[in-house]
C-alpha cells in the first residue's frame, strides 16, 4: 500500500469497527464510552486531506539514476496532438503520445525558439536561444565550443546515441556533437522517404545491444522523427484521407504545392491536413514500438521520456504553407511532455514554458548541477515534482533570422504576443486568449500593453545586437549541389 494512504485506511477500518460496535451497543442499550461514527468520520477526513496534500509533491530521482529518452518530432505543432484537444473529432492521431501525456506532465503552453528545424533543435540541445548558439540559417553549423546535452550527460557517465532523419542533422552541422553513436537513417532525397520505422528499428537494435552488456551504464537516446514534414505521404491504414481524388494528391515538390495554394478548396485542405495527420499517426505508432521496447528490456520505470516538437506547420492559416515564414502560434506553439510513470504525477500545466527549459531542468535534477553555463531557459523541476501551475510572470521569446529580408522576433507575455517584423519595421499585437488563431491584430498602438511589450522586446533585441557585435561569426557548412536540391524541395531555399 502507498504510505500516503496508510493512515486514512486505518481510520476507515476503525470507523467501520466502531460503527459496528456503536450499533450493537445501541441495540443492547450499552452505556459505555463509545465514539459516535461522525466523530471518526471527521478525523478520517482530516487524515485523508493531510496525506493527499503531502502526496502532491514527490521528489524526483537524481538525473544519474535515470535513463533519458528524448523524442523530437519534426514539424509537429501542439494543435495536431490529441492530448492538446484540438484534433478533429473521431480522428485518433496520436494514441501513444496521448497515453504518455496522460501519465506525465503536459505543458499546455510550450513555445519553440524558432519556426524551423536547425535553430530549434540546437536550442533544445543547448538550452540557448538561436542568437546565442549561432545556428540561425541553413548554412550555419553549431560551433564546437557550444556545450550540448549529450556532452553534459557524457561527463556524467551516460552511454548515448542519436538516430536522426533529416539532412540538417548530419554530423557536419554539429547538432549531434557529443553522442557516442549517431545514425542518419534517410537515404537520397529525404522528402521522398518514409523513415519513422527506420528510426525505431535502429533505436530498438541499439537498446537490445546495450542491455546485453554486463556493466550497462545509464543511457541517453535521442530520436528525431521527420515524417510529418512535407511532403505528406498517405498511410491508408489510418483512413484520414479516404475518398479524395482532387488535384493535390501526390504532390512531391513544395514549390508546386506553394503555387497551387490559392486554388485550394476546403476539401483540398482537409486532404492535405489528413495526410499530415496520417504521417503523425504512423510516427506515433513507431514511437509506441520504442516505448514497448523499454518495457521489454525492463527499464521503463527508470527512463524519463521527454517528447517535444521542433516547430509546427502553416496550412494557410496566415496565407502560407510550410514553415520558416512567421512566428505565429501554428509554427511555434509546440507539444512538450515529460513522463516517468509512478514518479511524475499526471498534470496539465498552463504556465508559459520553452524549449530552452529542457537542459536546465535536467541539470537541476543532477547531483552535480554546478557547471557555470549560460542558459536562456529555466528549470521545470518544480512542475515535475508538484504538477501545478506556479503562476510565474514569465516572458518568452522566439526569433527568425532565415535570411536578410526575413527577420522577425516575438515576445509572449501572459495572454499577449507581439511580433516585430524587423525587415519591414512593423509590429503586430495579438490577444491569444480571445484570438488564439491570431487573425485580428489589436490596432491601438498607444495602449499600455503595446508599449510595455514593445519596450521589453526592444531591450531583448538590444541585448541580441550587443552580443552579435562581439561574437565571432558562426561557422558555416559548405552545401553541395545535392544538398541544395534537397533544401529547395523541402522549401528552405
Amino acid at each position: 500500500m502507498d504510505a500516503s494512504l496508510f493512515l486514512p485506511a486505518c481510520m476507515c477500518y476503525l470507523l467501520f469497527m466502531n460503527s459496528k460496535t456503536y450499533l450493537e451497543a445501541k441495540h443492547e442499550r450499552h452505556k459505555g464510552p463509545i465514539l459516535r461514527p461522525f466523530v471518526l468520520v471527521f478525523f478520517a477526513l482530516i487524515a485523508l486531506s493531510a496525506c493527499l496534500g503531502c502526496s502532491k509533491t514527490k521528489r524526483l530521482p537524481a538525473l544519474e539514476d535515470l535513463n533519458l529518452l528524448l523524442i523530437v518530432m519534426d514539424t509537429v505543432g501542439s494543435e495536431h496532438i490529441g492530448a492538446y484537444g484540438k484534433t478533429p473529432v473521431g480522428r485518433n492521431v496520436s494514441p501513444q503520445i496521448d497515453r504518455l501525456a496522460a501519465e506525465g506532465v503536459l505543458f499546455k503552453r510550450a513555445y519553440a525558439a524558432a519556426p524551423w528545424t536547425m535553430p530549434s533543435i540546437a536550442s533544445i540541445l543547448t538550452g540557448q536561444m538561436p542568437w546565442r548558439h549561432g545556428v540561425m540559417r541553413p548554412q550555419n553549423r553549431l560551433a564546437d565550443d557550444r556545450v550540448t546535452l549529450a556532452e553534459l550527460l557524457k561527463s556524467r557517465g551516460y552511454a548515448s546515441a542519436a538516430v536522426t532523419s533529416h539532412m540538417l542533422l548530419e554530423k557536419e552541422y554539429g547538432l549531434v556533437q557529443g553522442f557516442d553513436k549517431h545514425w542518419q537513417v534517410n537515404q537520397g532525397l529525404v522528402h521522398q522517404n518514409i523513415t519513422s520505422d527506420l528510426v525505431s528499428d535502429t533505436a530498438i537494435k541499439w537498446l537490445q545491444e546495450l542491455f546485453q552488456e554486463p556493466q550497462r551504464p545509464k543511457f541517453f537516446l535521442m530520436l528525431h522523427y521527420f515524417d510529418p514534414h512535407f511532403n505528406y505521404r498517405e498511410h491508408p491504414s489510418f483512413g484520414f484521407t479516404q475518398g479524395y481524388t482532387g488535384p493535390f494528391r501526390g504532390i512531391s515538390k513544395f514549390t508546386k504545392l506553394d503555387r497551387m495554394k490559392r486554388s485550394m478548396t476546403p476539401a483540398d485542405k482537409d486532404y492535405i491536413v489528413g495526410t499530415y495527420h496520417e504521417e503523425i499517426a504512423f510516427m506515433d505508432m513507431q514511437i509506441g514500438r520504442v516505448l514497448a521496447e523499454l518495457e521489454n528490456v525492463g527499464c521503463a520505470s527508470e527512463t524519463l521520456v521527454i517528447i517535444v516538437g521542433d516547430h509546427g506547420e502553416g496550412f494557410m492559416r496566415h496565407g502560407y504553407m510550410g514553415h520558416t515564414i512567421s512566428l505565429y502560434d501554428e509554427l511555434i506553439h509546440v507539444p512538450l511532455i515529460f513522463s516517468l510513470p509512478g514518479v511524475i504525477k499526471p498534470a496539465i500545466v498552463t504556465d508559459l514554458v520553452h524549449q530552452v527549459d529542457i537542459v536546465p531542468t535536467l541539470m537541476d535534477m543532477s547531483r552535480h548541477p554546478g557547471e557555470d553555463f549560460s542558459w536562456d531557459g529555466v528549470s521545470l523541476k518544480t512542475y515535475l515534482e508538484g504538477g501545478r501551475d506556479l503562476g510565474l510572470e514569465r516572458v518568452l521569446f522566439a526569433e527568425l533570422n532565415f535570411r536578410q529580408n526575413l527577420r522577425k522576433n516575438a515576445i509572449i507575455d501572459g495572454d499577449y504576443k507581439l511580433i516585430h517584423n524587423i525587415s519591414k519595421n512593423k509590429k503586430k499585437l495579438f490577444d491569444l486568449k480571445n484570438d488564439p488563431e491570431e487573425q485580428q491584430p489589436l490596432r491601438d498602438k498607444q495602449s499600455e500593453i503595446f508599449k510595455a511589450l514593445s519596450e521589453k522586446l526592444a531591450r531583448w533585441e538590444q541585448q541580441k545586437k550587443a552580443n552579435n557585435e562581439v561574437k565571432t561569426a558562426p561557422p558555416r557548412v559548405k552545401i553541395d549541389t545535392e544538398q541544395l536540391d534537397q533544401l529547395k524541395t523541402l522549401g528552405y531555399m
